[in-house]
């Protein structure tokens, strides 16, 4: 089997094939090989970070210069053959592959120093979410029906997985952490087994290379009888030693129960070595987004759920024990100065109280007789006490002050550094700097599904990299599939930027599933109901949904206020609401926008509409949205083209790519500049940032019409309709005409596109300012006198009601019949 023909699964497949398995097949059991990077979570370095961090040791040992450390390690001037030459200090993967020649180098000289090493990353270390996963899957809490998967085999020296089952009091483990021992390594027995076959920290942890170069035979023996039993999951591990990775290659080909399962990290190479042994054993190949995304997404399908509700009442009891304590020890302080004991508020499972301490030596006795009871706890303010001053001020400065301090005492703690990049992107506009703690973010807590959704709404507002976005949302969701944030963010994305409709509602109803009463999803539902499905009576109920949940939030203010102008033509009550959302933010630049346009279109107050389109600016100078409003204000109600131009060109700086803008300042080339070349220019600008928008291609197709470009427009104004044929609005009525007088203009009758125009026509549309002078100058003179009179008949009635009958007292129209917008067009597209 070549490389190419190894099997590769995808994620969420490989989570449904192990339900299937653990499900049908009783006598097939699975083990978990975790390599280091299983333990990075964990805030555990992985051998290419402590490897690299042991050269730099090396390096200023050897007189080095920290500045001259890039170039040293290139030039190979370390002397240690199994690291090649022109090693940059990005290449971890070959840092982690000679990890045991590092290791000696290092530490070769005394062995202790090398030990006392690795136990001070192993002690710093708390198991991360992926590791109560995996407990709940090696021990059942039905102590009559243990876990069948039950056995861990790591290079690691930590201790986590035993920590993690003591910590949720399940069966202690029997753990194999040294060669000595291997006889016991029984995997037939009914509680979880540890092969640590580097041995524990505490007991010889083997990190040379000649220590790592095979297998001692106690380990084989026990490895040779656990992988004829057991199907191997591997995680976190790249095969760089020689012992388990040449006791791999070594065993017969097809010799593994079900084949070896090797999941490896998105963006991580996997190595030739790697893919030999996976090809050898017929297993498979997983590309997952790391160790506790994946073991959160494998809990469920083993039916050993990690039960949120347990840790609650675990931590609730545990918060009575601390308040008791407190209030014990409170009555024995002399002077009464005691810490105060509030529940941290975080939501986070399993978290400890927050202590903030106050008063001297008593306070420091009472924190030590907390210690005892929770030997974890550590007096410092939580994250969510930061979070909640810096939302008690409204002043930047302070806020930022305040993100710095409480970033700084927390630790890095990720909630803070996610809150951060939100603020430095909404309030100070600094990209760099947001996407940096975005980073941060997601470095100090990888399976923070809050983190996640929020850099993906990041790299596609942004960034304008729907890509990456999309991984991130996917990530967030393996992380925490129920997460109702992100499930409409991701709806949100899927309807705005994959044009996906189905999937979008499918995500959206899973939002709401989640949690029924989050505002924002039900507003962006309630949207859209409006724009999608047409379906206002809908949109309306999600919209007054969305307000009963929060009856303060300015943007479902002002979404129902747009609703109430557009859909429901009651200007009186969207007024209100457009006010009542500037009362909750008074500078939310949409919002300030939006009733700028309002005032402008429905009251016709120019002087009002300007005052706020000018504030909106204020607001946000570079939102796009705000300055294509105001250059076509400019435009249509000032008459000011140099300001106009001046405005498009800065939303354009702003967003080159929004398809709005393009349209509209192509337009703007046409009719106000006559720039025919610059006008095609932008109209194609347009079409290519969204294919399938269809006010964009029937402005283009309309274009080439009055270019007498009939040929090209064509196709156009076939492909249009396709995108608009359920649309009853004064949009479709342009493409029904246009198509007519592409019909007309070579000869023919085009009865398909007037039949469609008469049943728009009947059905009625709300009309807007628009122009067919350009088409009717480059058509008429192509068309019969009956065709030219009809032409002008057509124009009229499809802009302005009034001139209906007109059009029907016309001859020709008289004996043209509705045609179904839906129905198919002939051949001919006449």
């Amino acid at each position: 089997m070549s490389a190419a023909s190894i099997r590769r699964i995808h994620l969420l497949g490989f989570v449904e094939e192990v339900r299937h398995i653990h499900a049908n097949m009783p006598d097939r059991r699975f083990c978990f090989v975790l390599g280091a990077g299983a333990s990075k979570p964990s805030l555990i370095p992985t051998a290419g970070e402590l490897g690299l961090e042991w050269l730099k040791k090396i390096h200023i040992e050897g007189g080095g210069a920290a500045g001259d450390f890039a170039k040293w390690l290139s030039e190979g001037s370390h002397g240690i053959k199994e690291l090649p030459s022109k090693t940059s200090v990005t290449d971890t993967a070959v840092i982690a592959a000679a990890y045991p020649a590092i290791y000696h180098a290092k530490w070769g000289h005394d062995r202790a120093q090398g030990h006392a090493e690795i136990e001070r990353h192993i002690e710093a270390a708390r198991p991360s979410y992926g590791y109560y996963a995996l407990a709940e899957i090696l021990a059942s809490d039905d102590l009559a029906n243990p876990s069948r998967h039950n056995v861990v085999i790591t290079p690691n020296f930590d201790n986590l997985p035993a920590e993690t089952l003591g910590a949720l009091g399940k069966k202690i483990p029997i753990v194999i952490g040294h060669s000595a021992i291997t006889d016991f390594a029984r995997p037939t027995l009914r509680r979880p087994l540890i092969i640590k076959f580097h041995h524990d920290f505490l007991l010889e942890p083997k990190s040379a290379p000649k220590d790592v170069t095979c297998l001692e035979q106690g380990y084989e023996k026990a490895l040779a009888e656990i992988f004829r039993l057991f199907t191997p999951i591997v995680i976190g591990y790249g095969g760089n030693d020689g012992s388990l990775m040449g006791f791999l290659e070594n065993l017969p080909a097809k010799s593994i129960n079900g084949g070896i399962q090797w999941c490896y990290r998105k963006g991580d190479p996997v190595s030739q070595r790697i893919q030999d042994v996976v090809t050898k054993q017929a297993g498979t190949l997983i590309e997952i987004p790391g160790f506790d995304e994946l073991m959160t997404l494998l809990e469920e399908p083993f039916g050993h759920l990690f039960n949120p509700e347990k840790l609650r009442e675990r931590a609730a009891k545990r918060a009575q024990e601390l308040t008791e304590a407190k209030e014990r020890l409170t009555k024995k302080a002399e002077n009464g100065l005691t810490p105060s004991a509030t529940s941290s508020g975080s939501g986070e499972q399993g978290s400890s109280p927050d202590v903030t301490a106050t008063g001297s030596a008593e306070s420091s006795a009472v924190l030590d007789a907390l210690s005892a009871v929770a030997p974890d706890h550590k007096p410092t303010k939580s994250w969510w006490y930061w979070q909640n001053r810096i939302n008690a001020t409204t002043n930047l400065d302070e806020k930022e002050k305040l993100f710095n301090e409480g970033i700084e005492e927390t630790q890095n703690a990720p909630q803070l550094l996610g809150n951060y990049a939100n603020f430095l992107t909404t309030e100070r506009k600094d990209d760099e700097r947001a996407e940096e703690y975005f980073l941060k973010a997601l470095a100090a807590d990888t399976n923070r599904a809050n983190n996640l959704c929020n850099y993906a709404n990041f790299l596609t507002t942004q960034r304008k990299d729907d890509e990456r976005a999309e991984e991130c949302y996917l990530e967030a969701l393996a992380v925490d599939p129920n997460h109702a944030p992100t499930l409409g963010n991701y709806a949100y994305f899927l309807q705005t930027q994959r044009k996906d409709d189905e999937r979008s509602e499918e995500y959206y109803l899973k939002a709401l599933a989640a949690d029924p009463n989050l505002a924002n999803n039900l507003c962006n539902y309630a949207n859209f109901l409006q724009t999608q499905r047409k379906d206002d009576e809908r949109a309306e109920e999600y919209y007054l949904k969305a307000l009963a949940a929060d009856p303060n939030r300015a943007p479902t203010l002002g979404n129902y206020a747009n609703f109430l102008t557009t859909q429901r033509k009651d200007d009186e009550r969207a007024e209100e609401y457009y006010l009542k959302a500037l009362a909750a933010a008074p500078n939310r630049a949409p919002t300030l926008c939006n009733y700028a346009n309002f005032l402008q279109t429905q009251r016709k107050d120019d002087e009002r509409a300007e005052e706020y389109y000018l504030k909106a600016l204020a607001a946000d100078p570079n939102r796009a949205s705000t300055l294509c409003n105001y250059a076509l204000f400019l435009q249509t109600q000032r008459k000011d083209n140099e300001r106009a131009e001046e405005y498009y060109l800065k939303a354009l700086a702003a967003d080159p790519d929004h398809v709005y803008n393009l349209d509209s300042y192509a337009l703007f080339l046409q009719t106000q500049r006559k720039d025919a070349a610059r006008a095609e220019e932008y109209y194609l600008k347009a079409i290519a940032a969204d294919p399938n928008l269809a006010n964009n291609i029937g402005n283009y197709v309309q274009f080439l019409i009055g270019c007498g470009k009939f040929k090209e427009a064509a196709p156009f104004a076939n492909r249009v309709w396709g995108q608009l044929s359920d649309r009853t609005d004064m949009g479709a009525g342009e493409v029904a005409f246009s198509r007519w007088l592409l019909s007309a203009v070579v000869g023919k009758e085009g009865q398909s596109a007037l039949g469609r125009l008469k049943t728009l026509l009947q059905a009625g549309y709300a009309r807007v300012p628009w122009s067919f002078d350009a088409m009717l100058a480059a058509c008429t003179p192509k068309l019969k006198a009956k065709e030219k009179r009809l032409a002008r008949k057509l124009a009229a009635a499809i802009l302005d009601e009034s001139k209906l009958p007109e059009l029907e007292a016309d001859p020709v129209w008289k004996t043209v019949k509705p045609i179904p917008l839906d129905a198919p067009w002939p051949e001919d597209n006449a």
